[in-house]
């Protein structure tokens, strides 16, 4: 038997019972494709575990998707409560007959300083940094980040040998999270909210979204909020070990 073909000549049709009698091998071969008889035994293994991996991977996504979905719906009802909440402090007390000595002499303390906006993150979904989180948060004093695989960098991504030194950078800049490549050797990409990835212009800010998946060197991440970090973090790690079994 030619050992670079794993088939040999079958009817194009046979019966049922004659299906039947065949032996296990033989009624593979009656489902397999012309292309599929044509190949060597390690290109049809290897065109099973490509369509495998490919499944696996469109998987994740749609297990992602959906729990983003599902975060967002939560946390929307978390602002809800929360704004009911507030409004309900907000309410002044009832009047009380006698004045307060110390009421009327006190001083309203300060309002506490409040972030520009709620903290976001990227935490890797697939590449050597799995898991990771990398936290944004805006103040006075800080609202530009740099990415790199030099240490001076603030998001130091050293260890992932298609990032470059000084690959991108991200900004706060009128109430809204902008990343830009500032001049990669490999680019930096984003996709996601049912948009195919693109590459970035060099030193053009692109607006981020939760929905966005931002590919850096060999990893990818996905922009989300802070508060729904760890948990999609943990989501993707587990899913990245089923995988690998």
């Amino acid at each position: 038997m030619d050992q670079a073909r794993w088939w040999r000549p079958w009817p194009a049709q046979s019966s049922d019972a004659e299906v039947a009698s065949q032996p296990a091998p033989a009624q593979l071969l009656t489902k397999l494709s012309e292309a599929e008889l044509d190949q060597t035994v390690e290109q049809f293994l290897r065109a099973q575990c490509q369509q495998r991996v490919a499944s696996l991977k469109r998987h994740i996504g749609d297990l992602a998707a959906n729990f983003e979905a599902s975060a967002k719906s939560a946390r929307q009802k978390l602002q809800d409560v929360k704004e009911q909440q507030q409004k309900e402090d907000d309410e002044p007390p009832p009047a009380s007959d006698e004045p307060s000595a110390s009421a009327s002499t006190a001083e309203p303390a300060p309002a506490p300083e409040q972030s520009p906006c709620d903290p976001f993150a990227l935490v890797c979904t697939n590449g050597a940094f799995v898991g990771r989180i990398v936290r944004f948060e805006p103040t006075d004093e800080k609202r530009s980040w740099t990415i790199g695989r030099v240490e001076e960098c603030d998001v130091c991504l050293q260890g992932d040998d298609e990032v470059s030194s000084k690959h991108a950078k991200i900004v706060f800049d009128r109430k809204q999270f902008k990343l830009a490549d500032t001049g990669s050797t490999n680019g930096t990409f984003v996709g996601g909210d049912g948009k195919k990835s693109r590459k970035l212009v060099k030193n053009k800010n692109h607006v981020l979204k939760t929905e966005h998946l931002i590919t850096i060197g060999g990893c990818t991440y996905r922009w989300a909020f802070f508060a729904d970090a760890e948990t999609l973090a943990a989501h993707v790690v587990q899913l990245a070990r089923e995988a690998g079994n």
